[in-house]
C-alpha cells in the first residue's frame, strides 16, 4: 500500500503505541496524508495505571505526530471500564454509537483543549451522565439523531448536547419516579421538533398524555415497563388514556404490552392513524412448545375479529404483529 493517502481504522484488537504506528506508516505507507483511528486497548498491568497511560500517550507526542503531521489524539480511561482505555485521533471521525461517560483519566496531545471539541460526526449517543470533567474537555455533540439516556439526567447534559434539532429517535431506558424526570422528558420533546420515535416507560408516557402535550412529528411509540415488577401490562383504563391522547391519535406504529386481547380492538378503533401494532398480551397462551402446534390461538382469534385486509402474524415468541390496512370509505 505504498501509494495509500488516507487510512481510517477502528479496532479493539490492535494494541500499537505511537512509535509502533510511526514505523508501520513510514515503512509501508510513506505517502499517507490523513491517518485516523479509534483503538480500545487492554491495560497492560493493574498497578501504576496512570503512569502506564502517560507513557502510552507520550509515544504520540513526538515530532512525527505533532510537527510533521499535526495528528492529535485523545486518551480516555472510562470510569466503568477497569481494564480498557480508549484512544482516538482528533477530530473524532466515527459516526457509530458514542457512549458519553465519566472518565477516571483523560488527556489529549492537542495543545489547545478547545480545538476539536465539537464531535460533529457523532449521530448516535448513549448518555450515561454524571460528567464532572467537562471543564477539562468542553466537548459537545451538535448533530445527534438518536439518543439513549436515563432520567433524570445531570446538569451537564445541555452543555454537552446543546441542541436536539436533528433528533429523530429518543430511548429512555430508566426513569426515576419524580417530578424532575417528568419535566425533563417534556423538555426533551419540546426541543426535538423532528422526533419520530419515542421509547419510554408506560407510566411516564401516561403522565405525558394526561398533560395534553403535543408534538407534530412523533409517530412511533414503544411503551415499556421497567418502573414496576408487578404491573407489567397496560390495562383497559390506561390504554384508553393512550388512545384518547393527542399523541395517541397521531401514532402510526405502536409497541405495547396489554392485559387482554380485546384491548387490541379498542386501540385499533380509537387510534385511527395506526398502521402497525406490535403487542404482547398477558392472556396469550403461547409458549415455546407452541412451535410444535400448527394452530396459534391468539393469532386465529385476531384474524376472526378483524377485517381480512389486516395481516396478522406471530413476530417474536410472545409478540404479535398486526399490519392494519383500513378500508377506504
Amino acid at each position: 500500500m505504498p501509494n495509500l493517502l488516507y487510512l481510517t481504522i477502528e479496532t479493539g484488537t490492535i494494541n500499537l503505541n505511537g512509535n509502533q504506528w510511526k514505523k508501520i506508516l513510514i515503512d509501508y505507507i510513506p505517502k499517507i496524508k490523513i491517518f485516523r483511528f479509534l483503538m480500545k486497548i487492554l491495560l497492560f498491568k493493574h498497578h501504576n495505571i496512570e503512569e502506564q497511560l502517560e507513557d502510552f500517550l507520550n509515544t504520540f507526542q513526538t515530532s512525527f505526530w505533532l510537527d510533521e503531521h499535526q495528528w492529535f489524539v485523545r486518551l480516555d480511561w472510562p470510569k466503568h471500564a477497569n481494564k480498557v482505555f480508549v484512544i482516538y485521533t482528533l477530530p473524532y471521525c466515527f459516526n457509530d454509537t458514542y457512549v458519553i461517560y465519566q472518565n477516571r483519566w483523560s488527556r489529549t496531545t492537542c495543545p489547545n483543549v478547545h480545538d476539536y471539541n465539537s464531535y460533529d460526526r457523532v449521530t448516535n449517543v448513549f448518555y450515561k451522565g454524571h460528567i464532572d470533567n467537562l471543564i477539562v474537555f468542553p466537548v459537545h455533540y451538535p448533530n445527534i439523531r438518536r439518543l439513549t439516556l436515563r432520567l433524570p439526567f445531570d446538569n451537564r447534559f445541555w452543555s454537552i448536547i446543546p441542541t436536539l434539532d436533528r433528533l429523530i429517535s429518543l430511548e429512555v431506558i430508566e426513569t426515576r419516579e419524580n417530578s424532575r424526570s417528568e419535566s425533563q422528558l417534556k423538555d426533551l420533546l419540546n426541543r426535538a421538533p423532528r422526533l419520530d420515535f419515542l421509547s419510554v416507560d408506560a407510566m411516564s408516557f401516561l403522565l405525558l398524555a394526561q398533560s395534553n402535550i403535543t408534538h407534530d412529528s412523533l409517530r412511533r411509540l414503544q411503551l415499556k415497563h421497567y418502573r414496576t415488577k408487578t404491573n407489567r401490562y397496560m390495562n383497559v383504563t390506561q390504554c384508553s388514556i393512550l388512545a384518547d391522547s393527542l399523541l395517541g391519535r397521531q401514532c402510526e406504529v405502536l409497541i405495547i404490552r396489554i392485559e387482554h386481547r380485546t384491548i387490541i380492538l379498542d386501540l385499533i378503533n380509537k387510534m385511527y392513524n395506526l398502521r402497525v401494532l406490535n403487542c404482547e398480551c398477558q392472556d396469550d397462551n403461547w409458549t415455546n412448545n407452541s412451535l410444535l402446534c400448527s394452530k396459534d390461538e391468539l393469532v386465529e382469534w385476531l384474524r376472526n375479529s378483524l377485517p381480512e385486509t389486516y395481516f396478522i402474524s406471530r413476530y417474536r415468541s410472545r409478540l404479535v404483529r398486526l399490519w392494519i390496512n383500513r378500508k377506504i370509505k
